[in-house]
């Protein structure tokens, strides 16, 4: 790998690090405006691969934060 595609791998990664963080906070503070949130993303990403990651991600975050969140 040469210097600027392992600059671009880095950089691409995390940017979808802190977009992940951000999604998982929103979700955590607010449930409704974190889904609502998640939601419009992946409608925006719907033609890329990245959004059945995504889609996974949330699917599993929020259903770890119902079974383990009191209310």
């Amino acid at each position: 790998m040469d210097l600027l595609s392992l600059a671009l791998f880095v950089i691409l990664y995390g940017i979808l690090a802190a977009l992940g963080a951000y999604i998982l906070a929103t979700m955590f503070l607010n449930m409704k405006r974190g889904r609502e949130c998640f939601e419009k993303l992946a409608q925006k990403l719907q033609g890329l691969r990245l959004h059945k990651m995504l889609l996974a991600l949330g699917i599993d975050t929020a259903s770890y934060l119902a079974t383990h969140t009191k209310t």
